[in-house]
């Protein structure tokens, strides 16, 4: 049996785009099945044909096991089918109301994690932005050391004394 799942794993579903795993999502939800599928490399994240996901088929019908065990092996809870559905709006349109309140809280997991995210993105963002003006700002502008301080300090005072006399050497008047 191995080598058969292996194959048909490997090569595809024959019918409706569903693997396997899909199947067992939509039609009995058979969490030992699953874990025998997920172990063998099925693909948690898989769609069929129409864009729904093995945990949106899950949480369409109700198997709250199956979806908890599918969200704990990677299965995202905020993909979208083709139609901009999540598993959670599968899950609201039985009334699954187990399901949706997992479902929800996995999502206001995953909202906070992206908020986070961009949170984090955002600061790091400034900080380079602050960065380049600092270089920027900087640049031709090198520290003078103590000597090269005093010698431009001497060259502006000098130039000041000849701006504050009343007649500019080798001017006639």
């Amino acid at each position: 049996m191995m080598f058969f799942l292996s194959i048909f794993m490997a090569t595809g579903p024959p019918f409706a785009g569903w693997t396997p795993l899909l199947r067992c999502a939509a039609v009995n939800g058979n969490l030992n099945i699953a874990r025998v599928l997920i172990h063998n490399g099925a693909n948690v994240n898989n769609m069929d044909r129409d864009g729904k996901t093995v945990l949106m088929n899950a949480a369409l019908n109700g198997f709250e096991p199956l979806v908890k065990f599918l969200v704990s092996k990677g299965a995202s809870v905020a993909t979208k089918s083709e139609h901009g559905k999540t598993a959670l709006d599968f899950a609201k349109s039985f009334d699954h109301e187990r399901v949706i309140q997992f479902l929800h809280e996995q999502m206001e997991d995953y909202k906070k994690a992206q908020n986070e995210k961009k949170l984090k993105d955002a600061r790091k963002e400034r900080k380079e932005s602050l960065d380049k003006m600092s270089l920027s700002s900087n640049q031709g502008v090198g520290q003078l050391s103590v000597p090269d301080a005093v010698s431009s300090m001497k060259s502006i005072e000098q130039l000041a004394q000849k701006r504050s006399s009343p007649t500019p050497e080798g001017l006639k008047i």
